[in-house]
């Protein structure tokens, strides 16, 4: 039978935090039948002993980036609503009762997307990321007139995946991603709707980050190159 939704999971020597992503997903409330795929590339760890013990499908790549592990989760996907979060996070329980409340009956929006959060972190951390966050997704809104469906915490229909071209295997693939998407119907951005997420991508290089990420919206979005070749140390 097709589950309600599949959710897909890139991931790479994650043995220390995919256990608590994976258990935030069997704690959400409702009655919904959850695909979980983690698409693994492998690194010499427990990742894969660990998400196959969860009970998640579990594929095997070699082609490095976040992206490469989206491609081959959604293209194994077999619901009609598929999500995408990153290994180092944690889905508030009502995350999926609230994500298939939000499609509905709704055939006009094609995907949902909300903030992300950090979780046990330093104040500053959390203070920084809580004001950051939000702000630039309202920026991003003001410059391109859509939001941004950000890799760690989306949720998209099937057909408006596929139609889309779905992700291209480029850095930032979800500004890539929604750059098309929103051109097939309304993307909706919910504050009520955020997931948690560890601190790594801040700590010790919140310039770098910073830096990163303005550097995608310059390259991708006002200048409009197709693709971008950019470097990104692995942050574990």
């Amino acid at each position: 039978m097709k589950p309600d939704i599949s959710i897909v999971i890139p991931a790479y020597r994650e043995e220390k935090l995919l256990p608590a992503c994976l258990q935030s997903i069997k704690d959400q409330k409702g009655n919904f039948t959850v695909e979980v795929i983690v698409s693994i590339l492998p690194g010499g760890d427990q990742t894969e002993t660990i998400a196959r013990a969860s009970g998640a499908e579990v594929i095997i790549h070699d082609q490095k980036g976040g992206y490469n592990g989206r491609i081959v989760g959604f293209h194994r996907a077999k619901a009609d609503i598929v999500a995408t979060t990153d290994a180092d996070a944690q889905l508030p329980s009502e995350w999926i009762e609230n994500v298939m409340g939000c499609f509905g009956n709704d055939t006009s929006l094609v995907a949902i997307t909300g903030p992300i959060r950090l979780n046990a972190s330093p104040w500053f951390y959390r203070f920084g990321n809580t004001l950051l966050v939000p702000f630039t997704d309202i920026i991003y809104r003001m410059i391109t007139g859509y939001f941004l469906c950000r890799a760690g915490n989306f949720a998209i229909r099937t057909d408006a995946y596929v139609r889309s071209g779905g992700f291209h295997p480029v850095p930032m693939e979800d500004i890539d991603l929604s750059r098309r998407l929103h051109k097939l119907g309304r993307i909706h951005y919910a504050f009520s709707l955020p997931v948690l997420v560890s601190d790594r991508r801040y700590r010790g290089r919140m310039g770098r980050f910073l830096w990163e990420w303005i550097s995608s919206i310059v390259n991708y979005i006002l200048l409009s190159r197709k693709e971008v070749t950019t470097t990104y140390e692995d942050i574990r």
